[in-house]
């Protein structure tokens, strides 16, 4: 038997819906969208997977508010860090077909200047 100490806070994960914008003014997030968030986690830019700390105690859930806070910072530092190159990144930016089309003629361009 394990001698594991519970965190102090748990609370179910319904307690934090109502701290999430929904998709619409005045919506509400589904369960499901946290529970997901549990176990399978959010995709970050550099392919990685975050997932809310939480544990598991008959059919509910349970995480603490210091690992809702965890997982909220980690997920926007992550989406809002500037690349050592120091260039903003390029999350979130959408290119029509006509910019991505002249951006790879120019990419073959520069590689055919190169001699590749």
């Amino acid at each position: 038997m394990s001698d594991a100490v519970l965190p102090d806070g748990l609370k179910k994960l319904s307690h934090y819906l109502d701290k999430l914008p929904g998709h619409r003014t005045n919506e509400r997030r589904h369960p499901s969208a946290l529970i997901r968030v549990v176990t399978k986690g959010s995709l970050l830019p550099d392919g990685r997977r975050l997932r809310l700390r939480a544990i598991r105690f008959g059919s509910s859930w349970l995480t603490t508010d210091a690992w809702f806070a965890d997982y909220v910072n980690t997920l926007t530092e992550a989406h809002t860090q500037t690349p050592a190159d120091g260039q903003a990144p390029d999350a979130g930016i959408v290119r029509s077909p006509t910019a991505r089309r002249k951006a790879a003629d120019a990419a073959v361009k520069a590689l055919e200047e190169l001699g590749a």
